[in-house]
């Protein structure tokens, strides 16, 4: 899931409109344009800050689904003004 994560963080799309700086989430929870969570020591989720309310992301979603099947699956996700849209990975058994 490294090798997924190494490749998110390469591609032009999502650099295009990755979120280019931390932001704060709260009190003071940091919160970084691309953030991998993990569970049982394996990444289960990698969210990445994105810089438009617009989803472009359906056929990357899709793109690496079909190339990754640890993918379970992935959305685009608009919010409001109190923080940045989110593009969201979520990964099989873990």
């Amino acid at each position: 899931m490294e090798k997924i994560l190494e490749e998110i963080q390469k591609d032009k799309l999502i650099n295009k409109y990755l979120y280019q700086y931390t932001w704060l989430s709260g009190s003071g929870t940091k919160v970084y344009p691309i953030c991998a969570k993990y569970k049982n020591n394996k990444i289960n989720e990698i969210i990445i800050q994105i810089n438009t309310k617009r989803n472009y992301f359906e056929k990357l979603i899709e793109r690496y689904k079909g190339k990754y099947n640890k993918i379970e699956y992935g959305y685009f996700s608009k919010t409001d003004d109190s923080c940045p849209s989110q593009l969201v990975f979520k990964f099989k058994g873990v």
